[in-house]
Order: C-alpha cells, then sequence, then structure tokens
C-alpha cells in the first residue's frame, strides 16, 4: 500500500493545477491525497488497474475543484454549486496515476 504522503508528494511533484509552481505549500494536495487514499484502502490490490487509479485520482480532483458550497443569506441551508470544469481533463492526471500504480505494483 502507499502512504497518503506519498501521494501528496507524487500530486506536488506532477502539480496537476499548476499551483505549486505558481507557489503553493509542497501539501497543497494534501485533501486529494487523503481522498485519494481511502478509495485505495477501499478496494483491493487486485481492482486496482491504471484505468480505475486515474478516474480515482481525477475525481477526487473533480470532487475537491468543481463543486462548492453556497449558503443561503440567512445561513440556514447550504447548497452545493458546480463551479465550473476547473480540475480540466483526464490527461492532467495520467503521469501521477501512473506513478501512484507502479508503486503499488512494486514497481516502483
Amino acid at each position: 500500500m502507499i502512504s497518503e504522503e506519498k501521494i501528496t508528494e507524487i500530486l506536488a511533484k506532477h502539480d496537476p493545477q499548476r499551483l505549486c509552481s505558481m507557489g503553493a505549500p509542497k501539501d497543497e494536495y494534501e485533501f486529494e491525497a487523503r481522498i485519494i487514499y481511502a478509495s485505495l484502502a477501499r478496494h483491493p490490490n487486485n481492482q486496482q488497474g491504471l484505468e480505475f487509479i486515474v478516474n480515482l485520482v481525477h475525481n477526487a480532483f473533480i470532487k475537491q475543484f468543481n463543486w462548492g458550497t453556497n449558503p443561503r443569506p440567512d445561513n440556514t441551508e447550504i447548497t452545493t454549486i458546480f463551479l465550473g470544469d476547473i480540475a480540466g481533463s483526464r490527461a492532467l492526471y495520467l503521469e501521477p496515476s501512473l506513478e501512484i500504480y507502479k508503486i503499488i505494483k512494486g514497481q516502483k
């Protein structure tokens, strides 16, 4: 199993949202790494093919970047709102996904 910290490191290295290159801290992708790690822990290793991991990584970024909350003016309710396709295409997540896949499969 890969650690949450290693996933964070891989995401920062590949920087799919280009946030680290703009000065964001190395732990910028910690929340996405936590989502990815939890999802990996819920699935047996034999289900974790490359396509599965690419989808998992991409979906973690969609969850974090494309959706937000909007409180009503009286703060009685919070609604989820679509912010737009901020996460971008799956292609942005191929390299970090491949690196995660290789570590999981012991290929480093």
